[in-house]
């Protein structure tokens, strides 16, 4: 059997699991593979650059962060269909100075988002949930929503790394978009 078959059998076997998975719980191991991605990619950044700015009105590296973790926990609160904290309750901050504490924080918004969505049952996929901002989603799209959302701020970490040379050459294993699902 060529390398070539091989790698198409795999892939097959691949595409069936993921047909045979539910929705949590692929969206809950695409945040942690995604989540993961991101961690690796942030831990490039040079702790003096990690307050530079590509551009007035740009984030900084640790505002990017931040704002991820931010995300993360308010994902999650919004699927566990939990009362939004106040605004300032909770301190999402990373400064260059702290970059381990930072990651740590990073590490923990995964976990929780992850657990959120893959506790949602799918017989629960069609419940509607008013959002903050006014709008009806349900709760397959809200649980949907994160991976897209941390796939964007990805692709927008690697342009600053890019820019100021924190990435040189990246390769991207299959592994890390996809975990082993078997």
């Amino acid at each position: 059997m060529s390398l070539r078959q091989i790698a198409q059998l795999h892939l097959q076997n691949v595409r069936i699991k993921l047909s045979a998975m539910s929705l949590p719980k692929f969206e809950s191991l695409r945040v942690e593979s995604l989540m993961e991605l991101f961690a690796k990619s942030a831990k490039a950044i040079p702790a003096d650059h990690f307050e530079w700015r590509p551009q007035q009105g740009g984030k900084s590296a640790s505002e990017i962060l931040e704002h991820v973790i931010g995300a993360n926990h308010m994902f999650a609160t919004l699927i566990r269909g939990e009362k939004m904290p106040e605004s300032g309750t909770q301190d999402f901050s990373i400064r260059s100075s702290q970059l381990k504490k930072g990651f740590e924080k990073m590490q923990q918004s995964a976990l929780v988002l992850s657990e959120a969505i893959a506790a949602v049952d799918d017989s629960q996929l069609l419940t509607e949930r008013k959002m903050p901002w006014g709008e009806v989603w349900k709760l397959s799209k809200l649980i949907s929503t994160p991976s897209s959302h941390i796939s964007h701020i990805i692709g927008g970490r690697s342009a600053i790394c890019k820019h100021y040379g924190a990435i040189r050459k990246t390769t991207i294993s299959r592994s890390l978009l996809i975990k082993d699902i078997s």
